[in-house]
């Protein structure tokens, strides 16, 4: 459940424009993404006059560019673990990434989303914590440049830190 918006973020690339990416309400949370030239006006030829709005209940907890250029935002969709690819024009969802767009690792936990971080082949790996069975434990997910889960990774492209002794895990 989402209980409060997760402050925006900001991305600059490196021509020297700046991103700002954050959240907006339309009876779900979804991304929005602003684009802005270097002197502070809107950057007319990002998304639709210097705007993108997402389609996806996704509440987006960070923000990286790939090597290709393409947005990654990372968040959580129905207590899963997500990650969506907007292109670098911010026209819409990178519609070869993961399906249509985005890439969910389901899991039985309730899942939260810290941070995202990508190598430089573009695989993604998700930081963030989740509750199952009364137990907080931390955990990484890990996504091919694709979209797809990494299989490798982990268990079913995750791997589950648990704390000693009992201890609460948060990543943040």
């Amino acid at each position: 459940a989402i209980t409060s918006f997760q402050e925006p973020r900001a991305l600059i690339i490196q021509d020297g424009r700046v991103l700002l990416v954050g959240a907006y309400m339309d009876e779900t949370v979804k991304p929005f993404i602003i684009g802005f030239n270097i002197d502070g006006t809107f950057d007319s030829e990002f998304g639709t006059f210097g705007y993108f709005y997402g389609s996806y209940n996704l509440n987006p907890t960070d923000a990286k560019i790939g090597p290709n250029g393409g947005i990654h935002l990372s968040g959580v969709v129905n207590d899963n673990v997500a990650v969506v690819k907007v292109l670098p024009d911010g026209s819409g969802f990178d519609l070869n990434f993961g399906l249509i767009g985005a890439a969910i690792n389901e899991s039985l936990s309730e899942d939260q989303s810290a941070a995202l971080d990508l190598d430089n082949d573009g695989n993604i790996y998700v930081f963030g914590y989740g509750m199952l069975a009364n137990v907080r434990r931390g955990h990484v997910t890990a996504f091919t440049s694709q979209g797809e889960s990494m299989t490798d990774f982990g268990t079913n492209g995750r791997k589950t830190i648990f704390w000693p002794n009992g201890q609460n895990f948060y990543v943040t």
